[in-house]
């Protein structure tokens, strides 16, 4: 009301009606001018607004074709109520969490059970592709971590992951997990998992377990279960082997995936015995300022135990992880905590710098610093960094990292 009369402002009227109508069960609403009275320097527009059919959505569609019931289920607060653009949008983000990429409503379909919701999908990544590396100059040696995962395997729903960590040449470990969703029609997923690790002359650990997930979002959930592991000390000849009660979730609402610019993460994961607790944790949180994004972030982990704890259970800390800037052999610590700070351009390519604090005694010095680039694309980024430790005499680190999704 008030302003000149425009193309702009009668389309803007008209966009208004038709939004004030889908929002209440209308999507098919038509709207149109009428007529437009003036009368001195003003003028009174007639809007004919036809509201069509209410839209109760039955069903969903895929360009045309039966959706899985794994994508059904993302869009179970929508299906049997009233179309809602809002409902409908926040079902479009969990199905994007799920791993069935980016999607649109483009319009509705009548069928014997009623409206189907009819969908486009773009592009979706059926592998996740995760990795970071570091080469010492000074030694030749390289080291590093390499993870795939298939979120969700034709359209299914079901996951599945493996991972390798080579800390040095003669320490190193693997594991998987599978996981099946909607156990029995319920919001609940059901994963299985196991690994197996290794230091030569120095220990070997084997863990299977099961757990089950209760799944908020894509990216948010909690989750509690039971796990078998059996550990050796080789030179003392040391053995444990029990059950153990895991228990942890995840928080997370980072954005966009590969290098994220903003958002935050808060996680958690515990093992429990009466002889042995063990909790770890991570928390961060990025604001972009301007042209730029800052991140703050940490990270740390207690141990509790009756009893001289095995080496394959206490924390291991440097390499490619925060702090960096350290050799590829490990510092084994009962409790640590590590804070980092950092700050770089947004956009495709990013120039960063950061600092690394880790009040632990075992290291030459608490700070680690360092800069890198970042290149960013839709489904893949990588990263270059160079580290050191703020410890006179202490020889730089090169990280390379690589995030992807196909």
């Amino acid at each position: 009301m008030g302003k000149e009369l425009s193309p702009g402002l009668v389309d803007t009227l008209t966009e208004r009606a038709l939004g004030w109508c889908s929002e209440r069960g209308f999507p098919l609403a038509k709207a149109r001018v009428i007529s437009a009275e003036t009368q001195g320097d003003s003028v009174t527009i007639t809007l004919m607004v036809e509201r069509g059919p209410l839209v109760i959505p039955r069903d969903i569609s895929l360009s045309g074709t039966k959706a899985s019931s794994g994508l059904r289920r993302c869009f179970s607060g929508v299906l049997g109520l009233p179309y809602s653009p809002q409902r409908t949008k926040e079902a479009l983000s969990i199905a994007e969490g799920f791993g069935f990429g980016e999607m649109e409503v483009v319009g509705f379909s009548l069928q014997e059970k009623g409206f189907v919701m009819v969908l486009r999908s773009g592009s979706s990544s059926s592998v996740t592709l995760l990795g970071s590396g570091a080469y010492d100059p000074s030694s030749g040696e390289a080291f590093g971590f390499l993870e795939l995962s298939a979120p969700n395997i034709a359209g299914s729903g079901r996951g599945a992951r493996v991972s390798w960590e080579r800390f040095s040449l003669l320490n190193q470990s693997i594991s998987g997990s599978y996981r099946e969703p909607w156990i029995f029609g319920t919001p609940i997923w059901l994963e299985l998992g196991g690994g197996y690790a290794f230091a030569e002359s120095l220990y070997m650990s084997t863990e299977i377990y099961y757990k089950a997930a209760y799944r908020l979002s894509g990216e948010t959930e909690l989750w509690a279960g039971q796990s078998w592991r059996e550990g050796r000390e080789l030179p003392e000849g040391k053995n444990q082997r029990g059950f153990f009660v895991i228990a942890g979730g995840t928080w997370s609402g980072l954005r966009p995936r590969i290098f994220p610019e903003r958002g935050f993460l808060l996680s958690a994961d515990s093992r429990l015995s009466p002889s042995m607790q063990r909790v770890s944790w991570e928390g961060s949180l990025r604001i972009p300022f301007s042209f730029l994004t800052t991140g703050v972030s940490a990270r740390g982990g207690l141990l509790q135990a009756q009893e001289a704890a095995l080496v394959s259970d206490l924390f291991q800390i440097g390499g490619p992880h925060p702090p960096r800037g350290y050799r590829p052999q490990r510092f084994f610590v009962e409790d640590y905590g590590v804070l980092s700070l950092d700050a770089g351009l947004i956009g495709p390519l990013s120039p960063f710098g950061f600092l690394d604090w880790c009040p632990e005694p075992h290291l030459p010095s608490p700070f680690s610093y360092g800069g890198g680039l970042r290149l960013r694309g839709k489904s893949l980024g990588l990263e270059a960094v160079y580290a050191r430790s703020a410890s006179p005499g202490e020889n730089g680190l090169f990280h390379i990292s690589v995030a992807g999704t196909f």
